[in-house]
């Protein structure tokens, strides 16, 4: 009884920060985060739900919300390899959001963060789901960022080449797709400095 009535308290309160002019992100990540690695299901559950609001928040989502964007993506990846299928299913749909948030943003943001969580996730897990989302985020910002992401390939590829031996073909055929857009965004660099061949990265890498 205890339990659903803070269940509908948090409820409330998340309806109420829906409709709220301003949500203040600073004291709610952390808790949030926090609570995604929580031992209690519905913990998990209740924060991941709130992250997915907050990137959703239709006066201090999208853009506000980039301070946090690593310890936000770090809690969604965890959640990813849940043991529970509600939880698992709300943060692949989360961490799809905010990719396309990032992706999308004309705001600026720190690569290294997130890099580091990302390159964390290939290391230290061994799910197929985890690794499959850690390396669509890399390939979105080799594509995003290449001139930024040139000084991160050095701590990069070992990563990368380490997960070519991973036992699940799809992660191997990604992790292929991610090392292609490497080397062509390096040909390319080298390729403007000297006569090129007019071909676009996009239009090379589809070839691939």
């Amino acid at each position: 009884e205890t339990r659903q009535a803070a269940d509908s308290a948090l409820s409330e309160f998340l309806r109420e920060v829906r409709g709220s002019t301003v949500v203040e992100f600073g004291p709610m990540v952390p808790i949030l985060v926090s609570q995604c690695h929580s031992k209690e299901r519905l913990n998990r559950l209740t924060a991941i739900t709130w992250l997915a609001e907050l990137i959703h928040h239709p006066h201090s989502g999208g853009d506000a919300l980039l301070p946090y964007h690593a310890e936000v993506l770090g809690a969604i990846v965890r959640c990813i390899s849940d043991n529970e299928p509600e939880i698992r299913r709300v943060s692949e749909a989360t961490d799809a959001d905010l990719l396309i948030l990032v992706r999308d943003t004309s705001g600026t943001f720190e690569l290294s963060p997130l890099l580091d969580t990302l390159t964390a996730e290939l290391v230290g897990k061994d799910d197929v789901p985890t690794k499959m989302a850690a390396l669509r985020w890399v390939n979105m910002l080799l594509e995003k960022r290449k001139g930024d992401m040139r000084e991160f390939i050095p701590d990069l590829l070992p990563v990368l080449l380490g997960t070519l031996s991973d036992e699940a073909d799809r992660v191997v055929i990604l992790t292929c797709q991610v090392l292609s857009r490497i080397s062509l965004s390096d040909k390319r660099a080298v390729g403007s400095r000297g006569n090129g061949d007019g071909d676009s990265e996009g239009q090379q890498f589809q070839m691939v």
